[in-house]
């Protein structure tokens, strides 16, 4: 959505040519920077502060040799922590129950939440198979089930409740929000 093309499929004697709009931006951010540039993730990304695992998504020196980290992050804004009385890091952690302070360590509640959010890889919303379980950085694998429609934690909680006149829906799947999906960043 940075370029629309003007003009595509322009034939050429070696294959096509597509005409847009603007010269595009090389990409210069990481995803952790994407995120804190970006006030409505403020508490996610202050969770990644807390427990260290900010430092881990960008490139590092491991062994002596330079690498750099491929995930792809799956991230809710504060809009949606703040449904649940969640208005900052604190009130993240009280949330969650995390048993120790040491937010680091990988038996903690908040690192496992925080971590269960990155999956390993490189993914964008089209390339999620149908009915599959993505790693993540955590101890659990997330399902992830798409279709004509991607569901997230498909039958797991009822998230939401639709009351129409008589009729009755229940949400139990969390959807991406489309528009703020596939963001390219440096990782």
């Amino acid at each position: 959505n940075v370029a629309p093309l003007i003009r595509q499929n322009i034939e050429a004697s070696n294959g096509y040519i597509h005409v847009i709009s603007k010269v595009l931006e090389p990409i210069v951010y990481s995803s952790y920077d994407l995120l804190k540039l970006n006030p409505d993730y403020s508490i996610f990304t202050a969770a990644l502060d807390t427990t260290g695992l900010n430092d881990k998504m960008g490139i590092y020196t491991t062994n002596g040799s330079i690498r750099k980290n491929i995930y792809t992050l799956l991230v809710e804004p504060d809009s949606i922590y703040n449904k649940s009385g969640i208005y900052s890091i604190d009130d993240l952690t009280s949330h969650i129950g995390s048993e120790s302070i040491n937010y680091s360590s990988e038996d903690n509640g908040l690192f496992q939440f925080v971590a269960y959010h990155i999956l390993d890889g490189s993914d964008f919303l089209d390339n999620f198979e149908n009915s599959k379980n993505y790693n993540t950085w955590a101890s659990l694998p997330l399902r992830i089930d798409a279709g004509f429609v991607i569901k997230i934690h498909q039958g797991v909680a009822n998230f939401d409740t639709i009351i129409t006149g008589t009729d009755t829906s229940v949400i139990n799947y969390i959807e991406p929000v489309y528009d703020e999906s596939t963001i390219l960043s440096k990782n």
